[in-house]
């Protein structure tokens, strides 16, 4: 199992196929498996594809005091381990707003952003989350309850029931603390506003894939994309929900390739 030393901590990442490289970031309190189990076979043979589980989530070590500025410190320095100069970022959700930090401090590194449901604005449904100490255990007592979740599932990702229950799957395993420093490192960063900086031009470097029927609150995210980026390239997947990955792996992958230099 590889691993990539940052502060001392393990990290875990997978990398398959050659040529140009495509450089997969995971979502929120999940890891890289679910994208190395649909997604992965439909690219090797066409790139050269890394993914990480970001620290604290699948066989990654967590990083005591992690910030969000690390993220893009551990991509470029896996970068720099595996000897990539450039790559291709593909980023999902809250890995969405990692790839744009990524290029807004090392534009160099980063040939192209493929942002997948990004999460650029903290959700007003997961504010009680950030109170100290009782988010850990909402979260904790979420796990542990299908109906909590369904609640909540209801409003962030909808009625997929194969979904859900991958989701409840992870949050039933996950650290809870970890689970709620991200939450907190998303909703500083998403305040400050960094990546969405006015002088950061992402128009022709970057396109968004959505679902049709996702929910609103990642709609408004990729609304972002077009109104303060003025991206052009939207694509939306018709009869898909939030997570089109999983939905449609083929046809998000050949998406992916097409992107790619």
């Amino acid at each position: 199992m590889p691993f990539f030393q940052y502060r001392d901590r393990h990290i875990y990442y997978d990398d398959q196929g050659s040529g140009d490289a495509m450089f997969f970031i995971h979502e929120w309190n999940a890891s890289s498996y679910a994208f190395r189990r649909l997604n992965v076979k439909y690219l090797v043979n066409s790139a050269r594809v890394v993914s990480i589980d970001l620290p604290g989530f699948g066989h990654s070590e967590f990083v005591e005091g992690l910030q969000f500025d690390d993220f893009s410190l551990i991509i470029q320095g896996l970068m720099d381990h595996l000897g990539i100069e450039q790559c291709t970022l593909v980023g999902f959700c809250l890995g969405a707003a990692i790839a744009i930090d990524m290029y807004h401090r090392y534009p160099h590194r980063v040939r192209y952003m493929i942002l997948i449901e990004p999460s650029l604005s903290f959700p007003k449904v997961l504010l009680p989350l950030l109170i100290p100490g009782l988010g850990p255990y909402i979260l904790k007592n979420i796990a542990r309850n299908r109906f909590l979740f369904s609640l909540v599932s209801a409003r962030l990702i909808g009625p997929d029931k194969a979904i859900n229950e991958l989701i409840f799957k992870g949050l039933e395993g996950n650290d809870h603390k970890i689970s709620g420093h991200y939450l907190q490192l998303l909703y500083r960063r998403t305040r400050q506003g960094d990546f969405r900086n006015s002088d950061l031009d992402i128009q022709e470097k970057c396109v968004c894939i959505t679902g049709e029927n996702t929910k609103a609150l990642f709609k408004s995210n990729a609304n972002i994309l077009v109104k303060q980026f003025k991206i052009s390239n939207m694509l939306i997947i018709s009869g898909t929900k939030h997570y089109v990955m999983m939905e449609r792996p083929a046809e998000v992958a050949r998406i992916m390739l097409q992107y790619m230099p």
